[in-house]
């Protein structure tokens, strides 16, 4: 298992404004406005710490906890909620406690769920109708958090043009140790059922490699039914092209620098 560390990057930090129309400066004390502390976090996530504090802030500390609900936010116009469910959990509340400026709960992401190379949003919108004496809405009641799996080795992309029968075409794909192929990935057989053509992203340590790619009705992909292909893409961009005529299976080495 690779030791891996949590990477956030913030492109723009909110800042808390009260709209000059709804402030009131008879208002004593003045209004306070709450939301989100960042209105678009970017996280590298990797693996060991695949976790996000989310937080929400206060122009001034309250007299009592605040308690702020949130939910995924699917019509949002800025953003389009691209994440999947499986990929995080959270409770959706923040407690801002009474005398602080900020409140936060984690966003838990599933490691094993993110595919490297795949960049995807969750939206979340905090829904409360605040009743609070001199609290008031302000804009930043959104935020958009994008997220993808930071890979520490080297990406290579594993691309396949299918026949008429895709969902025949399955893999597996195997790194040599120590003269041994040990199993690193592998697809079964009808995941690609009604695709024309796939690409999937792998992370993968320096080494030696063999992919075995095997049709279930025993002919290939090429060419009596379409015109297959499939190919292994290095870091450094050299592709290595597979022979999509064979029977049952075929092999595929290459050598990841």
């Amino acid at each position: 298992m690779k030791k891996i560390k949590y990477i956030l990057a913030i492109t723009a930090l909110s800042v808390l404004m009260v709209n000059c129309e709804d402030y009131d400066p008879a208002v004593d004390p003045p209004a306070t406005a709450v939301g989100f502390k960042y209105a678009n976090p970017v996280l590298l996530l990797e693996e060991d710490n695949a976790t996000y504090e989310l937080e929400a802030a206060t122009t001034t500390p309250l007299d009592s906890d605040l308690t702020l609900n949130f939910e995924i936010n699917n019509n949002y116009d800025s953003a389009e909620h691209t994440a999947d469910a499986a990929d995080f959990s959270t409770n959706g509340t923040i407690v801002i406690p009474a005398g602080e400026l900020t409140g936060s709960t984690t966003v838990d992401f599933d490691f094993s769920q993110l595919n490297v190379g795949e960049t995807k949003q969750i939206v979340f919108s905090i829904v409360d109708t605040l009743a609070i004496p001199q609290t008031i809405n302000n804009t930043k009641m959104t935020t958009v958090i994008e997220y993808s799996p930071l890979c520490l080795f080297n990406e290579v992309s594993l691309g396949f043009t299918f026949d008429d029968y895709a969902e025949e075409t399955s893999w597996e794909l195997y790194r040599y140790e120590n003269g041994s192929p040990v199993l690193v990935n592998s697809v079964e057989a009808g995941v690609y059922e009604d695709m024309t053509s796939f690409e999937q992203v792998l992370c993968l340590e320096s080494g030696d490699y063999i992919l075995a790619v095997y049709d279930e009705y025993g002919d290939g992909f090429c060419c009596d039914y379409g015109d297959g292909a499939f190919a292994v893409t290095l870091a450094d961009g050299t592709v290595v092209n597979g022979n999509a005529e064979f029977g049952q299976n075929t092999t595929l080495e290459f050598t990841v620098e």
